[in-house]
């Protein structure tokens, strides 16, 4: 078996194809226990002490910011999608399907990688499934709107920062969700259409053309992380990412079910969601996670 089919070998014999209990009209490729989908990884695999298979679970946080998104298209029509630690792609898709311009799911686990396509293309939507960890980076966001996102080379060392094992607004469907105070967003919050995108202006007024282009670019973009405080350092290095896209003019979402390093302090919270089915991964079968957005 070749390396390239070897992943979706392992994602097939160990999943079923199901709907994701907060967003049915999303279908993923998820296991029932956690420890045997793991241990049937690495035997397949032919590898001992690979991380914990994320991208096998559809994470509470992640459940909740795809409802979010889902019902809430205007956040993200027509923008340019960055989605951290993406796991199984479930928020990548939900942003898709909300009609994202592009979508760029990262991840640093090859499997989870193939299983972001695998779960894209069972969903009908366009997802670019990069392995690669951009933490120590700049935000990716240059680029006129609609274009596809830089090719991203091998993955440095360091802890991947996929689905974590158990951490994740008002939404009219579904039960289980609490809607938030209604109104509108406070200022700086994602919302609304992004400017309209033109040509950058030419002559001596090409400079100022050049940034009021590149300005127009930070804003069509939103950058996604769900799931991704279980531990220090990479709450760390997600938190300074996210500063920077902040900095450079994008919008930041991230949803969680309050894990330890949650910066609590530096987001305000949008709304909060009930999730069922999540016995195998949490400490209940519901688990309640939020969504949050910088208060910087």
């Amino acid at each position: 078996m070749s390396a390239v089919q070897e992943p979706l070998a392992v994602i097939q014999a160990g999943t079923q194809l199901m709907p994701v209990p907060l967003v049915p009209e999303i279908r993923l490729h998820l296991a029932s226990e956690p420890v045997a989908l793991w241990e049937q990884t690495e035997r397949d695999l032919g590898r001992a002490g690979l991380e914990p298979p994320y991208w096998g679970f559809a994470w509470a946080g992640g459940q909740a910011l795809a409802r979010y998104l889902l019902d809430r298209p205007a956040l993200v029509a027509g923008r340019r999608v960055i989605d951290l630690a993406s796991g199984s792609g479930l928020v990548a898709i939900a942003a898709a399907r909300a009609g994202a311009a592009t979508v760029a799911a990262y991840d640093v686990d090859p499997v989870a990688v193939a299983a972001i396509g695998l779960n894209a293309a069972a969903n009908g939507v366009a997802v670019s499934a990069i392995r690669a960890d951009i933490l120590d980076a700049d935000p990716p966001l240059a680029g006129p709107p609609g274009s596809e996102p830089p090719p991203a080379g091998p993955p440095p060392g360091g802890p991947p920062p996929g689905e974590p094992p158990a951490a994740d607004p008002p939404r009219a469907g579904p039960p289980g969700s609490e809607s938030p105070a209604p109104g509108p967003p406070p200022a700086g919050l994602p919302g609304g259409e992004p400017p309209p995108a033109g040509p950058p202006a030419g002559g001596a007024e090409g400079g100022a053309g050049l940034a009021r282009e590149a300005a127009r670019d930070a804003a069509a973009a939103l950058v996604l992380a769900a799931d991704a405080w279980y531990e220090r350092e990479l709450a760390d290095r997600l938190l300074c990412f996210l500063e920077r896209a902040r900095n450079g003019g994008a919008d930041v979402l991230v949803a969680d079910p309050g894990r330890a390093y949650l910066p609590r302090d530096r987001f305000t919270r949008l709304a909060t969601y009930r999730v069922p089915g999540t016995g195998a991964l949490e400490d209940s079968d519901t688990k309640t996670a939020s969504v949050l957005a910088p208060a910087w």
